[in-house]
């Protein structure tokens, strides 16, 4: 499958972090067919797949961790109906995997974030949108990567084993 020629080696993976976003802006009644197959396929089929493709290998060792990073368009965003769509159904495929492996010792969370300087967000996000963020968020600032991260990294360790079904805002 695509997931097994991407993870070639399943011994040493403990965890994996489903980080997978595009976009493709457009009002919903001016939305292609490929643009939304598109965006569907990579914010949310593409982080199934690699999920699944990591199952047996938990499984066996009795211990994994599954974290998919969201956006605050999961809640619904004019003009990315795609990506909220996408963002918001990771959360039933974490809830299920929650459900379904945690007695396993697999947990599965959602990292959800807010504007934070990547690639994608500057290039997508106006200068408008970057004051708007700004003057409304309780933190008043954009977030840093490093800040997400770290959130990333205590859901992956062995300390986060009662974290389950979890979507944490990473979103000031």
């Amino acid at each position: 499958t695509f997931a097994e020629t991407v993870i070639e080696d399943f011994e040493n993976v403990h965890a994996l972090v489903n980080n997978a976003a595009t976009v493709d802006d457009s009002a919903a009644v001016t939305m292609s067919d490929e643009s939304w197959s598109d965006v569907l396929n990579i914010n949310l089929s593409a982080p199934f797949y690699l999920t699944r493709a990591l199952l047996m290998h938990f499984l066996s060792n009795r211990f994994g961790r599954v974290v998919f990073i969201s956006s605050l368009a999961q809640y619904g965003s004019s003009g990315q109906g795609n990506h909220a769509a996408a963002k918001a159904g990771l959360s039933g495929v974490c809830l299920t995997l929650a459900k379904e492996y945690g007695r396993k010792g697999i947990t599965s969370n959602i990292v959800t974030v807010g504007l934070v300087p990547t690639d994608m967000s500057s290039e997508g996000v106006p200068e408008s949108s970057r004051e708007f963020w700004n003057r409304h968020c309780p933190a008043g600032r954009v977030g840093a990567p490093e800040e997400i991260a770290s959130a990333v990294l205590y859901l992956c360790g062995p300390e986060a084993g009662f974290v389950n079904g979890e979507n944490i805002r990473v979103s000031g």
